[in-house]
């Protein structure tokens, strides 16, 4: 199991849990100091779950979500998941690594919507 999941380690698992729902499910997300931080101002891009008090005190702002996309995941949307998705069907009409790519039971969601691209 992957370090970065496992349950004693999140500090906001259920928040979270929509970023990287299983280990299968992949997202970058960019890490800010905090405005309370010792250190001057730092951004980072990481593709796991951050420790957000790595430099003091930090941001995560996360460019997917993973939504639950019915079956076993409507009931089971308020737990943690740890099987992989192997038992879910794959997008096949969607490019990996873009909106609407469903993969192991999630639909991915852009964080960057087209009012804030437009803007």
């Amino acid at each position: 199991m992957a370090q970065h999941l496992r349950r004693h380690h999140l500090t906001s698992p259920a928040v979270l849990r929509r970023y990287f729902p299983t280990p299968g499910h992949d997202n970058i997300s960019f890490y800010l100091t905090g405005i309370g931080s010792h250190y001057d101002f730092g951004a980072l891009i990481v593709d796991t779950v951050p420790n957000l008090h790595v430099l003091d005190t930090g941001q995560f702002f996360p460019r997917w979500t993973w939504e639950p996309v019915g079956g076993r995941h409507e009931a089971d949307s308020g737990m943690l998941d740890l099987s992989g998705g192997e038992d879910a069907e794959e997008s096949t009409t969607t490019a990996v690594g873009q909106e609407g790519e469903v993969l192991g039971g999630y639909r991915r969601v852009d964080n960057i919507t087209d009012v804030t691209l437009r803007s």
